[in-house]
C-alpha cells in the first residue's frame, strides 16, 4: 500500500502527486527501564520513503527530503486480531490512516483510496 499526497518541500515547492510508501516496521512491547510494561502497551515505528511520484518509486528513484514525513511511531496499537496475518494488514492500516492525519495535520491534501503499491 502507499499513499498519494500533495506534501510541501522547505522552501515551499509544492509537489502534488508525491508518493509516499513505508520501510522499515516494525511492532514493539513498550517497556520501562526496568523492565516492566510500559504505558503504551505495543507500538510500530517506520521510516517513510517519499518520491516525486509513483514512476519514480517503481525505479526506487531518488527520494525527496520531506523531514515532517520522516519517521512515524503509532502507539496504543489496536491489538485485538489473534490471527498474525490479521494482525500484520491491521497494523498497517493504522499506520497508513495516521499517515494521512498528519499529511491534514499539516495542511496538505491526501487521497482518501489506498493505493496499491508499486
Amino acid at each position: 500500500m502507499a499513499i498519494q499526497a500533495k506534501v510541501i518541500l522547505q522552501g515551499g515547492v509544492e509537489v502534488p502527486d508525491a508518493y509516499i510508501r513505508t520501510f522499515d516496521v516494525s511492532v514493539k512491547k513498550d517497556r520501562n527501564p526496568d523492565g516492566t510494561d510500559g504505558p503504551d502497551g505495543f507500538y510500530c515505528t517506520c521510516g517513510l520513503s517519499v518520491y516525486k511520484d509513483a514512476s519514480t518509486a517503481a525505479v526506487n528513484g531518488p527520494q525527496l527530503n520531506v523531514p515532517e514525513l520522516d519517521r512515524m511511531k503509532l502507539v496504543n496499537l489496536e491489538t485485538r486480531s489473534v490471527n498474525a496475518g490479521n494482525m500484520v494488514s491491521e497494523v498497517l492500516g493504522q499506520l497508513y490512516g495516521d499517515v494521512k492525519e498528519k499529511i491534514v495535520e499539516l495542511g496538505w491534501e491526501a487521497s482518501t483510496a489506498d493505493i496499491e503499491d508499486v
